[in-house]
């Protein structure tokens, strides 16, 4: 997935899909079940999730920029070697997410 328009991903249950070599800009995730993705090693770019379940999701050595958590499920993401930029970071410092390991660019 690589695109410059906005995609919107609405009521979807992506429970077990593969996304792999994305690179996620302007993408909304809108009441989504992505509980338990690997999105390890990918790139999000001014995404949204937006009251969708990240449960137990892996965002390893992923790198995210401009990326908002609104009403999301965000218990036990997993974002060992992350790098993020302040907003993102804040945010989900603020949601109390475990940040150890990750890099601020």
């Amino acid at each position: 997935m690589h695109s410059n328009c906005p995609t919107l991903f609405k009521s979807a249950n992506l429970k077990g899909v593969t996304f792999k070599n994305s690179i996620y800009n302007k993408t909304h995730f809108k009441s989504c079940n992505l509980s338990g993705l690997i999105f390890d090693g990918e790139t999000f770019k001014q995404t949204i999730f937006e009251g969708s379940s990240l449960r137990k999701a892996s965002f390893r050595d992923t790198t995210l920029i401009n990326v908002q958590f609104w009403m999301s499920d965000l218990k036990k993401i997993d974002f060992t070697g992350a790098s993020m930029d302040k907003l993102t970071y804040n945010f989900l410092h603020g949601a109390k997410v475990d940040l150890s390991g990750v890099t601020h660019i």
